[in-house]
């Protein structure tokens, strides 16, 4: 559900100069087959969606927004 706020983990992140602790946070956009497209901050100093490929990023957690009427 785009907006759910969703944690990653880079497979690799021994090898990654992405990330320390291999976990990334961002807002779920979109899924493809490939990738995980997320809206996140300071992304090369910038707030923009970045594409992380699931051949080196798993799903940890999904927390969806409420709906409210």
């Amino acid at each position: 559900k785009p907006g759910a706020i969703t944690v990653i983990k880079n497979t690799n992140a021994a090898n990654s100069s992405l990330t320390t602790t291999g976990n990334h946070v961002g807002f779920f956009v979109q899924e493809t087959d490939t990738h995980y497209l997320l809206l996140g901050g300071n992304q090369s100093d910038q707030v923009k969606i970045s594409g992380f490929p699931k051949k080196s990023w798993t799903l940890r957690a999904h927390r969806w927004p409420s709906d409210t009427k």
